[in-house]
């Protein structure tokens, strides 16, 4: 079980499929090297914002604020990330 403010950081480091990641150099984000090709071709990632004051989730690709734990319970436990399988009926 991963937490989903590191699920980015599992892919590229902890998973045992890591091999299988790789780090979009624009949106910071992990994406299956599979895809890796069409995700820059597609050119519709956002630029990754900076970490200090922003915080951006790995399931609707928005960046929310504050940075860090507060900003993360904000967006997944008060406003319900809309992509978050848990929230969705």
């Amino acid at each position: 079980m991963v937490e989903i403010s590191s699920l980015n950081n599992h892919y590229l480091s902890f998973c045992a499929k890591k091999n299988n990641f790789s780090s979009c150099f624009k949106c910071k984000e992990s994406i299956l090297s599979k895809n890796y090709e069409k995700h820059l071709k597609e050119n519709s990632c956002m630029s990754g914002k900076n970490n200090n004051y922003y915080n951006r989730c790995p399931l609707c690709h928005s960046d929310h604020t504050p940075s860090g734990v507060l900003g993360w319970q904000m967006h997944l436990l008060e406003d319900g990330c809309p992509l978050n399988p848990r929230n969705i009926i």
